[in-house]
């Protein structure tokens, strides 16, 4: 007597073909735990909610994709290997865990969205300044985030400003230049700033001293079209400056042209005023007013080792010229708050689309299941 399987011809093609799918999914969902997890200019949003709220469940749905992605690779081969035998055993067990798969993502994205209006309505601004104000140098965890916080929210602008300065304008022949120009000119128009750190990265640029014109009548411009303020019906491609004249003066006012700064506290460094940290230094005699990770850093600065481009900065009091100069002075709370929701739609949508597509493989699967026939077949040897 042998045993003979039959059915679901086309069921198993889309089986198998889900089962491969299945395992890409897994290195995505481990790519994503590891990114968030390790990548230093991420996983700090991670300790903020969890040090804020006292609560670590948002980085729970890191750990969670990580988990869910290294035992996706496992699971795999069930289901390739009960579609290829028609093996209701197999599929069963496959099924189950698309489930424990899809139950996962459901919380990795629910984790998410609960966590998304945790900093709205100026929360994140608020907290920031009570970080700063009264918890900086208190809280052994705060310093370390606050200084990551600040200085990774600069040298994102100054990798951006490297660009601009070598890339931006010249050679536009070249593709890697002409994306690099394209991407620039959008950024500048869609997020209405103006270069990195600001207009004055176009000062000295290849871009400038190229000194390329239109009209040989016009003198050459000191900052693209797409920094200065747009008329309505403007776009990325066409810029149209509301006032191309005024754009291009030193000094122009936001009205003409736009402009970015750096950040420091949560509002701005007047944050450290009279914070607990500044008090502290102050009884030991040392003049600080603020951490060393709020000045402007050089290229060998790093998050734990902070290196202001003027050592002294840390000493200027507030508002005074060098104190101007060489002091970050926006607060992080509105970069912060990007990056915090940019991460949140980064779960959001991974979760629920992989668990949408866990429910087709879970249907697949089913379907299987019930069109497979076992037939026990009794050979007549004589």
């Amino acid at each position: 007597m042998a045993t003979e399987r039959d059915g679901g011809g086309c069921l198993r093609v889309a089986v198998s073909i889900f089962s491969i799918y299945y395992w890409l999914s897994a290195l995505g969902h481990v790519f994503l735990g590891l990114w968030m997890l390790l990548d230093p200019k991420r996983n700090y949003i991670l300790d903020l909610v969890h040090f804020s709220e006292n609560d670590p469940l948002l980085k729970a749905s890191a750990y969670v994709s990580l988990v869910c992605g290294c035992a996706q690779l496992l699971v795999g081969f069930l289901g390739l290997c009960g579609a290829v035998n028609r093996s209701r055993f197999l599929l069963l067990a496959f099924v189950m865990f698309l489930i424990c798969t899809f139950l996962a993502d459901v919380a990795m994205g629910t984790l998410s969205l609960f966590y998304k209006d945790k900093f709205s309505n100026n929360y994140m601004e608020v907290y920031l300044k009570n970080l700063t104000n009264n918890r900086y140098s208190r809280d052994r965890w705060v310093m370390p985030l606050m200084d990551t916080i600040q200085f990774y929210v600069y040298t994102v602008k100054e990798n951006v400003r490297e660009i601009v300065k070598s890339k931006y304008g010249v050679m536009t022949d070249e593709p890697d230049n002409k994306r690099v120009t394209d991407f620039i000119d959008k950024l500048q128009f869609y997020e209405q700033c103006c270069g990195s750190l600001g207009p004055s990265d176009y000062i000295g640029s290849r871009w400038s001293q190229s000194g390329t014109m239109d009209s040989e009548e016009m003198e050459s411009p000191l900052f693209p079209v797409t920094c200065c303020t747009q008329i309505t019906g403007a776009s990325a491609l066409n810029p149209l400056a509301k006032s191309y004249a005024r754009c291009q003066q030193f000094g122009a006012n936001r009205q003409w042209r736009h402009s970015v700064h750096q950040c420091c506290g949560g509002e701005g460094p007047l944050d450290y005023k009279d914070s607990f940290w500044y008090i502290t230094n102050t009884l030991r005699g040392t003049r600080s007013f603020v951490p060393p990770s709020c000045c402007k850093q050089s290229q060998v600065g790093r998050a734990w080792a902070p290196a202001p481009i003027d050592p002294m900065c840390i000493t200027y009091r507030y508002l005074s010229t060098p104190y101007e100069s060489s002091v970050n002075t926006e607060g992080c709370s509105d970069r912060l708050m990007s990056w915090f929701n940019e991460q949140i739609w980064i779960f959001v949508g991974f979760g629920f689309g992989s668990a949408l597509t866990m429910m087709l493989g879970i249907c697949l699967s089913c379907c299987l299941i019930s069109r497979i026939r076992i037939y026990h077949v009794i050979r007549d040897d004589y």
